[in-house]
């Protein structure tokens, strides 16, 4: 990441700082790795909500994202785009959590089941043998497939267009 990674918090319980299975290092740099990244100059940011088998409780999920909100309102940008590449069953707390982003105009990207149809799906993104960073080597690779792959694809279309004024894109969040 080229010394842009920052981390922002655990959130779960008995969670350290570390990425214990890779998931979260291949999927920030997808986003925005230095080497595989397409956002180079965006600033990651790990929030860690989930243990090292991809389970975690709502309340963890909610208090990071809380933890967004607040950075991002102390944020001399307000630029902030949010990768939830988690999955889980609908969660009207949750919900409101990323309502409450959207409305403090922060940008989230969720997982969508590795899948392309339903409602709330705006931006279709690859999730196939995608090429990431690997969390056991400073310098290596690794492919991995799902949805938590095609998820940063998303969040660094986000970003381009918050980074480069000549993109323009029109997000309206439903009510």
């Amino acid at each position: 990441f080229g010394g842009r990674a920052k981390f922002g918090g655990s959130f779960c319980d008995g969670c350290n700082k570390e990425d214990e299975n890779g998931h979260g290092t291949h999927v920030a740099s997808i986003a925005c790795g230095a080497t595989l990244g397409v956002a180079r100059k965006a600033t990651p940011i790990a929030v860690r909500v989930l243990d090292a088998y991809g389970s975690g409780l709502n309340s963890e999920i909610i208090a990071g994202l809380n933890f967004v909100g607040e950075t991002h309102s102390k944020s001399k940008s307000k630029k902030s785009v949010v990768n939830m590449s988690l999955g889980g069953s609908t969660s009207k707390a949750i919900n409101d959590a990323v309502k409450q982003l959207t409305n403090a105009g922060v940008h989230v990207a969720v997982a969508a089941d590795f899948s392309n149809i339903g409602k709330c799906l705006d931006i279709f993104a690859p999730g196939r043998n995608i090429q990431g960073a690997n969390f056991k080597a400073d310098n290596g690779s690794v492919v991995f497939s799902g949805t938590s792959q095609a998820t940063p694809h998303v969040a660094e279309f986000i970003v381009e267009t918050e980074q480069e004024p000549a993109v323009e894109a029109d997000f309206e969040y439903p009510n």
